[in-house]
């Protein structure tokens, strides 16, 4: 993977999306070889989200599928840390869908469905959980194939052991800290007080 360093990124030309976690641009390059690539800078404010930066890089380290987002690079310069990413022409699926009124036909349908679920069993093989699979999550490249990205809320299958035990009036802290995802693209049983309740390969599947 290649090392990037501050000076290798020029001008921001496009915000594509801003959170309290991280800020996603797209940037001119310096760097030789590279035009305008797209930088995921995490926002680092306490140890845990050094953790975070360190463990998203990791699951995309881990994979090797060609629905699977794959970093350009990685900047590691205190204090900013950001994966540099390619830039997808086409944008998210999301957009195609919801901002640019057009209609999928029903090869393109299939195709995109194909690739997802290509992706979601390899990051399954991986022992990898996504955690949000949603369309502002998959990004299309010019030839039509589509990525899965944004490990941010990922983790490892094996290290989720406990059920999500549901209080009796949940608070925004309680969905913050054991609820993950986004509410439109979760899986009911991650919403109940149930036994087996905690998230599986279904919730990703769903």
């Amino acid at each position: 993977m290649t090392e990037f360093t501050p000076d290798d990124i020029g001008v921001r030309v496009k915000t594509l999306h801003a959170s309290p976690s991280s800020d996603v641009y797209i940037a001119e390059c310096k760097k030789a070889g590279f035009t305008e690539l797209v930088v995921k800078r995490t926002k680092i404010t306490n140890p845990g989200d050094m953790k975070r930066f360190d463990k998203e890089l990791e699951f995309l380290n881990a994979c090797e599928h060609a629905s699977v987002l794959k970093p350009v690079g990685v900047l590691k310069s205190p204090p900013t840390y950001a994966l540099v990413l390619p830039v997808f022409a086409r944008g998210s699926l999301f957009a195609t869908l919801h901002a640019s009124g057009r209609m999928l036909s029903l090869p393109a349908k299939l195709h995109i469905a194909s690739d997802l679920a290509g992706a979601i069993s390899h990051l399954h093989d991986k022992g990898i959980l996504h955690r949000d699979v949603k369309s502002d999550n998959v990004l299309i490249h010019e030839s039509g194939r589509v990525v899965l990205a944004d490990f941010n809320a990922s983790e490892w299958e094996e290290l989720i052991t406990a059920d999500i035990m549901m209080q009796a009036r949940p608070t925004g802290g309680f969905f913050k800290q054991f609820v993950v995802g986004t509410l439109p693209y979760m899986a009911p049983e991650l919403l109940r007080s149930v036994r087996g309740a905690a998230y599986a390969r279904a919730c990703d599947v769903y």
